[in-house]
């Protein structure tokens, strides 16, 4: 009779027989991938982005994400099981990075109100814009610690360079 297949074996079948593939980890199986998003997601942020919002962006979005990380966080770390529940629910602060948002509600919209970017910011520039383009507000920094702007109902878009993340103001 033959051993019965541990955690990682297990999970490496099921992510073998899905369409979910691990974006450059640069590990020897699917097991020890997960082992490193589980490490991620113990990060403050993942490119820029709190954990759970990177989860809900970039990863659950993947075909079969939902599956593969729900059974990956279950058995490797299920003390980031919150995390995952954020990112299935949209229960998270979302903060935007590099880029132009159109200003509303919506999954890739940014909603409006006050926001912040703090650091060492270098070269920092960011526009608000009507919805027709013409430029409402806008703000460069050579060098700055940090950086405010509203973000009004009735704009069109906001664009933000060398910011790096707005996050929600308080």
């Amino acid at each position: 009779m033959a051993p019965a297949a541990g955690p990682e074996e297990q999970f490496n079948a099921l992510a073998l027989g899905s369409r979910f593939f691990f974006d450059g980890q640069g590990t020897a199986s699917a097991a020890a991938a997960m082992k490193r998003y589980c490490d991620l997601l113990g990060e403050e942020t993942i490119n820029g982005l709190p954990p759970a919002q990177w989860l809900a962006e970039k990863e659950l979005t993947k075909p079969d994400g939902p599956r593969v990380l729900g059974d990956g966080v279950a058995r490797f770390c299920p003390d980031r099981g919150a995390t995952l529940k954020a990112a299935s629910e949209g229960s998270y602060e979302r903060w935007f990075v590099a880029g132009t948002y159109e200003v509303g509600s919506g999954p890739k919209q940014m909603p409006a109100g006050a926001y912040v970017a703090a650091g060492a910011l270098r070269e920092c520039y960011w526009e608000r814009t009507a919805k027709s383009g013409e430029v409402l507000d806008n703000q460069f920094a050579t060098s700055a610690q940090e950086a405010r702007v509203t973000v009004r109902t009735g704009d069109g878009q906001f664009t933000s360079r060398g910011c790096g993340a707005w996050r929600p103001a308080r």
